[in-house]
């Protein structure tokens, strides 16, 4: 029989081994990379929606026809992030990252180019197809360039960078194409990726790999997670897609007001990815948890007072920051209880998590269509209260390891045992 007496981790290059004692310089620098390029891929999907106007009226297109911009993009990375996941799933990161973001920068110069609006949407869904692979990835191999109780930490330290996107790129790509064109916009979007590719190559370590299963894998877990995952952004989206109709329609907010309302929910977003972490270190069940809790309040705020302008505000400024958090939050659970690969998890949730997205969004313009902007919050409120009621139901299972298994920190090079 042999004794399991001691375990000694080499960690990739760059990340100290345990415990909580500061990160060197090149693990700070990859996840600061991986965080401009979450970064520059959620501009990149939302930076056609400021200049739809000037899109269609340059490629001769329609303002509803140029929203095909927008749909596809989420489509793409809908249907295919399994699927690439496990085409590319051998493929070490440092190739594979800096190859996503040479295909980023190719598509995004051809969109910035593009002669028609067909060629456009080709350049686009190219640009999906690197994002839907990114998304899938990028959280692994973030967990492997720190020790474990550093991961929420890092994780969300991404995910704050994505929350940046639609608060700071988007409206920072639309005053550029306002001033100089839709192209120029692109074209600086395609000098920020073709940067990111630059900083990202030489940060990666060599040896870089994702982490390959959960710390502890329970399937029924994983499968809980996806239904939590639908039904609380498919909750959300019902109502915030409609946020400016309800301010201004419903809550009768002056339009003078809308970009500063919209400014402080983008901020709200922000806070809720940054502390994320620390609600996640605290208590990962928690992690998941309170978000939806605050979720159903907002809901609910937004339901019976949702007509008067301080609480409309309030209640989209805390649903902001409490789906920032959930997405955080779910990324760090997936790689604990991923049944298998966690590259393949985490396209799954990706999956999920459009496929909420898009659910909420046609739901909503159901609603809207029957009953008004008003009543979309109480189709929120019961679909995040159903979200809420499966996560509370759910008891993870008793970590059960295989014989031989070593925590899924991913940390397989140097490992030894004495």
């Amino acid at each position: 029989m042999t004794t399991l007496r001691h375990i000694t981790y080499t960690a990739p290059d760059g990340a100290p081994p345990d415990g909580d004692s500061g990160l060197r310089t090149r693990t700070v620098l990859a996840i600061g990379a991986l965080s401009v390029g979450a970064f520059s891929f959620v501009t990149a999907e939302t930076l056609p929606i400021g200049l739809l106007p000037q899109i269609g009226a340059d490629l001769h297109r329609t303002l509803s026809g140029s929203g095909l911009l927008v749909a596809a993009y989420a489509l793409i990375v809908l249907v295919m992030s399994v699927p690439l996941t496990l085409l590319t799933r051998r493929i070490p990161r440092r190739p594979l990252l800096g190859g996503l973001f040479v295909a980023f920068t190719a598509a995004t110069l051809a969109a910035a180019a593009a002669p028609s609006f067909g060629v456009l949407i080709g350049a686009r869904l190219f640009t999906a197809l690197a994002q839907a692979l990114f998304w899938s990835v990028v959280v692994p191999t973030v967990a492997t360039q720190v020790p474990l109780r550093q991961r929420a930490r890092a994780v969300s330290a991404v995910f704050t960078a994505s929350a940046l996107g639609p608060v700071v790129g988007m409206p920072a790509g639309t005053w550029l194409g306002q001033q100089l064109g839709w192209r120029t916009a692109f074209l600086a979007l395609a000098a920020l990726a073709a940067a990111t590719c630059v900083a990202i190559v030489p940060a990666t370590p060599r040896e870089a790999e994702g982490v390959r299963v959960g710390d502890h894998p329970d399937a029924r877990g994983y499968a809980v997670l996806l239904v939590v995952i639908t039904l609380a952004i498919a909750g959300t989206f019902t109502t915030f897609t409609y946020v400016t109709a309800h301010l201004v329609q419903v809550a009768g907010l002056p339009a003078r007001a809308l970009s500063a309302v919209l400014l402080l929910t983008g901020g709200a977003s922000i806070a809720g990815a940054a502390l994320s972490g620390a609600l996640v270190r605290r208590s990962p069940r928690a992690g998941v948890q309170v978000p939806l809790v605050l979720m159903v309040a907002a809901a609910g705020l937004l339901h019976l007072a949702g007509r008067w302008v301080i609480p409309a505000v309030l209640a989209f400024a805390l649903m902001a920051l409490a789906g920032s958090s959930f997405a955080a939050a779910l990324a760090t659970r997936v790689l604990t209880t991923a049944p298998g690969n966690t590259d393949v998890a985490s396209a799954g949730s990706s999956s999920a998590y459009n496929a909420g997205i898009g659910a909420g969004a046609w739901l909503g313009a159901q609603i809207v269509a029957t009953h008004g902007v008003h009543a979309t919050a109480l189709e929120t409120l019961a679909l995040t209260g159903a979200a809420l009621v499966v996560a509370a139901c759910h008891r993870p299972q008793a970590a059960q390891r295989p014989p031989g298994h070593v925590t899924g920190l991913g940390y397989s090079r140097g490992c030894r045992v004495s």
